[in-house]
Protein backbone atom coordinates (compact mmCIF):
# COMPACT_ATOMS: atom_id res chain seq x y z
CA UNK A 1 0.00 0.00 0.00
CA UNK A 2 1.42 3.96 -0.63
CA UNK A 3 2.48 5.15 2.42
CA UNK A 4 3.56 8.88 3.00
CA UNK A 5 7.06 9.26 5.40
CA UNK A 6 5.70 9.53 8.61
CA UNK A 7 3.80 6.38 8.31
CA UNK A 8 6.42 4.53 6.80
CA UNK A 9 8.94 6.15 9.54
CA UNK A 10 5.77 5.12 12.19
CA UNK A 11 5.41 1.56 10.98
CA UNK A 12 9.56 0.85 11.52
CA UNK A 13 9.32 1.99 14.76
CA UNK A 14 6.79 -0.14 15.70
CA UNK A 15 8.34 -3.07 13.90
CA UNK A 16 11.72 -1.91 15.91
CA UNK A 17 9.67 -1.97 18.87
CA UNK A 18 8.54 -5.54 18.49
CA UNK A 19 12.16 -6.61 17.65
CA UNK A 20 13.43 -5.35 21.02
CA UNK A 21 10.53 -6.23 22.80
CA UNK A 22 10.83 -9.55 25.58
CA UNK A 23 8.42 -11.05 28.02
CA UNK A 24 9.23 -12.55 31.00
CA UNK A 25 6.04 -12.50 33.06
CA UNK A 26 2.42 -13.82 33.44
CA UNK A 27 0.87 -11.01 35.12
CA UNK A 28 -1.95 -8.95 33.66
CA UNK A 29 -2.85 -6.46 35.48
CA UNK A 30 -2.34 -3.29 33.21
CA UNK A 31 -0.78 -1.22 36.82
CA UNK A 32 1.77 -4.06 36.51
CA UNK A 33 4.04 -2.64 33.76
CA UNK A 34 7.57 -3.78 33.79
CA UNK A 35 10.11 -1.47 33.63
CA UNK A 36 12.91 -3.30 32.76
CA UNK A 37 11.70 -3.54 29.14
CA UNK A 38 12.91 -0.38 29.00
CA UNK A 39 16.47 -2.30 28.68
CA UNK A 40 15.81 -3.91 25.14
CA UNK A 41 15.30 -0.63 24.11
CA UNK A 42 17.84 0.26 21.27
CA UNK A 43 18.55 3.93 20.86
CA UNK A 44 22.03 3.33 18.75
CA UNK A 45 20.01 2.36 15.78
CA UNK A 46 20.78 4.59 12.92
CA UNK A 47 18.31 5.87 9.92
CA UNK A 48 19.43 7.20 6.54
CA UNK A 49 18.56 11.11 6.51
CA UNK A 50 15.38 10.59 4.26
CA UNK A 51 13.68 8.14 6.78
CA UNK A 52 15.37 9.72 10.20
CA UNK A 53 12.69 10.04 12.72
CA UNK A 54 12.99 11.19 16.78
CA UNK A 55 11.85 8.63 18.99
CA UNK A 56 9.45 10.26 21.50
CA UNK A 57 10.16 8.61 24.62
CA UNK A 58 6.63 9.34 25.95
CA UNK A 59 5.81 7.30 22.79
CA UNK A 60 8.11 4.76 23.03
CA UNK A 61 7.55 3.93 26.40
CA UNK A 62 3.40 3.48 25.38
CA UNK A 63 3.95 1.24 22.76
CA UNK A 64 6.43 -1.25 25.00
CA UNK A 65 3.51 -1.27 27.37
CA UNK A 66 1.41 -1.93 25.26
CA UNK A 67 3.30 -4.91 23.92
CA UNK A 68 4.22 -6.14 27.45
CA UNK A 69 0.51 -6.39 28.36
CA UNK A 70 -0.99 -8.23 25.46
CA UNK A 71 2.19 -10.13 25.61
CA UNK A 72 1.62 -10.90 29.15
CA UNK A 73 -2.41 -11.64 28.84
CA UNK A 74 -2.21 -13.89 25.66
CA UNK A 75 -4.07 -11.40 23.22
CA UNK A 76 -4.62 -12.69 20.48
CA UNK A 77 -3.94 -11.24 17.29
CA UNK A 78 -1.18 -8.29 19.16
CA UNK A 79 -3.06 -5.09 18.44
CA UNK A 80 -1.21 -1.87 18.84
CA UNK A 81 -2.79 1.65 19.17
CA UNK A 82 -0.10 3.80 17.27
CA UNK A 83 0.26 7.42 16.41
CA UNK A 84 -0.07 7.68 12.80
CA UNK A 85 0.84 11.11 11.73
CA UNK A 86 -2.45 13.25 10.00
CA UNK A 87 -5.05 10.39 11.26
CA UNK A 88 -3.89 11.12 14.42
CA UNK A 89 -4.05 7.66 15.66
CA UNK A 90 -5.06 4.20 14.45
CA UNK A 91 -4.77 -0.14 15.54
CA UNK A 92 -1.72 -1.73 13.69
CA UNK A 93 -1.02 -5.58 13.71
CA UNK A 94 1.90 -6.69 15.58
CA UNK A 95 1.86 -9.88 15.18
CA UNK A 96 4.93 -12.13 13.88
CA UNK A 97 3.45 -13.56 10.88
CA UNK A 98 0.70 -12.79 8.20
CA UNK A 99 -2.91 -12.71 9.73
CA UNK A 100 -5.46 -14.16 7.62
CA UNK A 101 -8.67 -12.88 5.77
CA UNK A 102 -11.59 -13.62 8.47
CA UNK A 103 -9.41 -13.00 11.55
CA UNK A 104 -11.21 -10.73 14.28
CA UNK A 105 -8.74 -8.56 15.16
CA UNK A 106 -10.87 -6.16 17.90
CA UNK A 107 -14.02 -5.51 19.33
CA UNK A 108 -16.46 -2.83 18.80
CA UNK A 109 -18.19 -2.37 22.00
CA UNK A 110 -21.00 -0.44 22.17
CA UNK A 111 -24.69 0.91 23.61
CA UNK A 112 -26.55 -0.10 20.54
CA UNK A 113 -29.98 2.33 20.81
CA UNK A 114 -32.87 2.62 18.54
CA UNK A 115 -32.36 5.91 16.11
CA UNK A 116 -35.59 7.16 17.26
CA UNK A 117 -35.11 5.75 21.10
CA UNK A 118 -32.01 8.16 20.92
CA UNK A 119 -33.22 10.77 19.13
CA UNK A 120 -36.56 10.95 21.75
CA UNK A 121 -33.05 10.96 24.49
CA UNK A 122 -31.82 13.94 23.45
CA UNK A 123 -35.19 15.64 22.65
CA UNK A 124 -36.60 14.93 26.20
CA UNK A 125 -32.84 15.92 27.75
CA UNK A 126 -32.61 12.57 28.99
CA UNK A 127 -28.49 13.09 26.94
CA UNK A 128 -27.00 16.49 27.68
CA UNK A 129 -27.37 18.81 24.64
CA UNK A 130 -25.09 19.56 22.40
CA UNK A 131 -22.90 16.61 23.16
CA UNK A 132 -24.53 14.51 20.05
CA UNK A 133 -22.97 17.25 17.49
CA UNK A 134 -19.70 17.74 19.40
CA UNK A 135 -18.82 14.98 20.53
CA UNK A 136 -20.56 11.58 19.67
CA UNK A 137 -21.66 11.69 16.21
CA UNK A 138 -17.74 11.73 15.16
CA UNK A 139 -17.76 8.09 16.94
CA UNK A 140 -21.00 6.53 16.46
CA UNK A 141 -21.87 4.12 13.68
CA UNK A 142 -25.18 3.27 12.56
CA UNK A 143 -26.50 -0.20 11.62
CA UNK A 144 -30.06 -1.73 10.38
CA UNK A 145 -32.00 -4.13 11.89
CA UNK A 146 -35.35 -5.45 11.84
CA UNK A 147 -38.27 -4.81 14.00
CA UNK A 148 -41.22 -6.61 14.63
CA UNK A 149 -44.95 -5.90 15.92
CA UNK A 150 -44.07 -7.88 19.16
CA UNK A 151 -41.73 -10.18 20.86
CA UNK A 152 -37.91 -10.63 19.97
CA UNK A 153 -37.25 -11.27 16.21
CA UNK A 154 -36.25 -14.56 15.46
CA UNK A 155 -37.05 -15.22 11.87
CA UNK A 156 -35.47 -11.87 10.65
CA UNK A 157 -39.05 -10.62 9.11
CA UNK A 158 -40.29 -7.21 10.43
CA UNK A 159 -39.84 -3.58 9.48
CA UNK A 160 -35.88 -1.90 8.94
CA UNK A 161 -35.09 -0.05 11.93
CA UNK A 162 -31.93 1.73 12.20
CA UNK A 163 -29.43 1.47 15.43
CA UNK A 164 -26.92 3.56 16.75
CA UNK A 165 -23.63 1.98 17.69
CA UNK A 166 -22.43 4.49 20.23
CA UNK A 167 -18.66 3.31 22.08
CA UNK A 168 -19.62 4.49 25.46
CA UNK A 169 -17.18 4.03 28.29
CA UNK A 170 -16.71 4.19 32.10
CA UNK A 171 -16.94 7.39 34.28
CA UNK A 172 -14.21 7.02 36.66
CA UNK A 173 -11.23 5.78 34.22
CA UNK A 174 -10.26 2.68 36.09
CA UNK A 175 -9.61 0.24 32.86
CA UNK A 176 -9.65 -2.80 35.44
CA UNK A 177 -12.52 -1.65 37.02
CA UNK A 178 -16.53 -1.90 37.14
CA UNK A 179 -18.79 -1.18 33.95
CA UNK A 180 -22.11 -0.90 33.36
CA UNK A 181 -21.80 -2.85 30.00
CA UNK A 182 -22.70 -6.43 29.77
CA UNK A 183 -23.49 -8.36 25.95
CA UNK A 184 -27.33 -8.31 26.29
CA UNK A 185 -29.90 -6.64 28.09
CA UNK A 186 -29.31 -3.27 29.98
CA UNK A 187 -30.82 -3.11 33.25
CA UNK A 188 -32.18 0.85 34.25
CA UNK A 189 -29.17 1.66 36.95
CA UNK A 190 -26.70 0.08 33.96
CA UNK A 191 -28.33 2.42 31.26
CA UNK A 192 -28.34 5.43 33.71
CA UNK A 193 -24.64 4.62 34.57
CA UNK A 194 -24.25 4.47 30.33
CA UNK A 195 -25.77 7.94 30.17
CA UNK A 196 -24.01 9.35 33.25
CA UNK A 197 -20.54 8.52 30.81
CA UNK A 198 -22.83 9.73 27.52
CA UNK A 199 -23.00 13.01 28.89
CA UNK A 200 -19.17 13.38 30.11
CA UNK A 201 -18.36 12.37 26.54
CA UNK A 202 -16.23 9.30 27.98
CA UNK A 203 -14.98 6.98 25.51
CA UNK A 204 -14.71 3.14 25.63
CA UNK A 205 -11.34 2.79 26.65
CA UNK A 206 -9.45 0.30 24.54
CA UNK A 207 -7.36 -1.22 26.90
CA UNK A 208 -9.90 -3.09 28.46
CA UNK A 209 -9.83 -7.17 27.32
CA UNK A 210 -12.43 -8.92 26.32
CA UNK A 211 -13.42 -12.78 24.85
CA UNK A 212 -14.32 -13.42 20.83
CA UNK A 213 -17.58 -13.96 21.17
CA UNK A 214 -16.88 -17.92 20.47
CA UNK A 215 -14.79 -17.32 23.62
CA UNK A 216 -11.93 -18.88 21.95
CA UNK A 217 -9.50 -15.55 21.74
CA UNK A 218 -8.71 -12.69 24.06
CA UNK A 219 -8.77 -9.09 22.22
CA UNK A 220 -9.09 -5.58 23.09
CA UNK A 221 -12.28 -3.01 22.76
CA UNK A 222 -10.45 -1.25 20.06
CA UNK A 223 -12.05 -1.28 16.65
CA UNK A 224 -14.12 2.32 17.53
CA UNK A 225 -9.99 3.70 16.91
CA UNK A 226 -9.97 1.71 13.38
CA UNK A 227 -9.51 4.50 11.16
CA UNK A 228 -10.84 4.55 7.33
CA UNK A 229 -7.90 4.24 4.78
CA UNK A 230 -6.77 7.55 2.97
CA UNK A 231 -7.32 9.19 -0.25
CA UNK A 232 -3.67 8.91 -2.72
CA UNK A 233 -2.51 12.87 -3.12
CA UNK A 234 -0.90 11.57 -6.01
CA UNK A 235 -2.98 11.54 -9.46
CA UNK A 236 -3.17 8.30 -11.11
CA UNK A 237 -2.24 6.52 -8.14
CA UNK A 238 -4.57 3.97 -6.07
CA UNK A 239 -6.17 4.93 -2.93
CA UNK A 240 -5.51 2.87 0.04
CA UNK A 241 -7.93 -0.37 0.41
CA UNK A 242 -10.13 -1.27 3.46
CA UNK A 243 -8.33 -4.75 5.02
CA UNK A 244 -11.66 -4.97 8.18
CA UNK A 245 -15.09 -6.18 5.99
CA UNK A 246 -18.22 -5.07 7.52
CA UNK A 247 -17.98 -5.51 11.61
CA UNK A 248 -20.31 -8.68 12.06
CA UNK A 249 -22.09 -8.83 15.56
CA UNK A 250 -25.89 -9.19 17.21
CA UNK A 251 -28.05 -6.57 17.53
CA UNK A 252 -30.66 -6.18 20.04
CA UNK A 253 -33.07 -8.09 18.15
CA UNK A 254 -31.65 -11.34 19.09
CA UNK A 255 -31.90 -10.37 22.79
CA UNK A 256 -34.25 -11.33 24.84
CA UNK A 257 -34.76 -9.68 28.26
CA UNK A 258 -37.89 -12.27 29.73
CA UNK A 259 -40.76 -9.68 28.94
CA UNK A 260 -41.66 -10.56 25.40
CA UNK A 261 -40.93 -6.70 24.41
CA UNK A 262 -38.82 -5.90 22.11
CA UNK A 263 -36.01 -4.00 23.00
CA UNK A 264 -34.95 -0.44 22.35
CA UNK A 265 -31.20 -0.69 23.18
CA UNK A 266 -29.11 -3.46 24.69
CA UNK A 267 -24.92 -3.90 25.41
CA UNK A 268 -23.30 -5.64 22.60
CA UNK A 269 -19.66 -5.81 20.68
CA UNK A 270 -19.11 -6.02 17.14
CA UNK A 271 -16.28 -7.95 15.90
CA UNK A 272 -13.39 -6.57 13.16
CA UNK A 273 -12.61 -9.16 10.89
CA UNK A 274 -9.74 -8.87 8.05
CA UNK A 275 -10.97 -9.44 4.36
CA UNK A 276 -7.54 -9.94 2.94
CA UNK A 277 -4.36 -10.93 4.58
CA UNK A 278 -2.54 -8.09 6.94
CA UNK A 279 1.14 -8.21 7.28
CA UNK A 280 3.04 -7.32 10.16
CA UNK A 281 3.07 -3.54 10.86
CA UNK A 282 0.12 -3.20 8.90
CA UNK A 283 -2.62 -0.81 10.09
CA UNK A 284 -6.11 -1.96 9.96
CA UNK A 285 -8.59 0.48 7.88
CA UNK A 286 -12.32 0.42 7.14
CA UNK A 287 -14.86 2.50 5.78
CA UNK A 288 -17.53 3.78 7.78
CA UNK A 289 -20.20 3.78 5.16
CA UNK A 290 -20.99 6.55 2.68
CA UNK A 291 -23.64 8.27 5.08
CA UNK A 292 -21.20 8.75 7.83
CA UNK A 293 -20.85 12.40 8.34
CA UNK A 294 -17.12 13.31 7.93
CA UNK A 295 -15.17 16.53 7.58
CA UNK A 296 -11.78 14.74 5.82
CA UNK A 297 -10.97 13.01 2.73
CA UNK A 298 -11.29 9.50 2.17
CA UNK A 299 -10.25 6.52 -0.17
CA UNK A 300 -13.31 7.06 -2.93
CA UNK A 301 -15.11 4.06 -2.24
CA UNK A 302 -15.45 4.92 0.89
CA UNK A 303 -18.26 7.34 -0.37
CA UNK A 304 -19.80 4.40 -2.49
CA UNK A 305 -21.25 1.10 -0.51
CA UNK A 306 -22.00 -0.25 -3.77
CA UNK A 307 -18.57 -0.33 -5.05
CA UNK A 308 -17.51 -1.74 -1.65
CA UNK A 309 -19.71 -4.18 -1.80
CA UNK A 310 -18.75 -5.42 -4.75
CA UNK A 311 -14.84 -5.31 -4.12
CA UNK A 312 -15.44 -7.25 -0.90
Amino acid sequence: LPMNLHQYCTINLLLLVLCHFVCTSIAINHNDYDEDYEDHWDYSTEYDDEDDMDIDPIVKQDLLRQLDFCSRAGVNPITMVAPLGDAGRGVVYMGEEPLPPKSTVGLYRALLVRKDVWFRWIDDGIVASGVWNDFWKAYTVEFTGELTENGVNKEGKGDSVPWMAIPVGDVGGDVDGPTWWNYGPINQENLQKAIEAINNKVIVDWRRLAASQDGKQLLLFNAHIINEPSPNPEPLEDDEHENISHLSGSGCETFDDGTGNELQYCGTAFEAKTSKTIYPGEEFLWCYGEDYQRDYPVASTCLNDKIRESQA
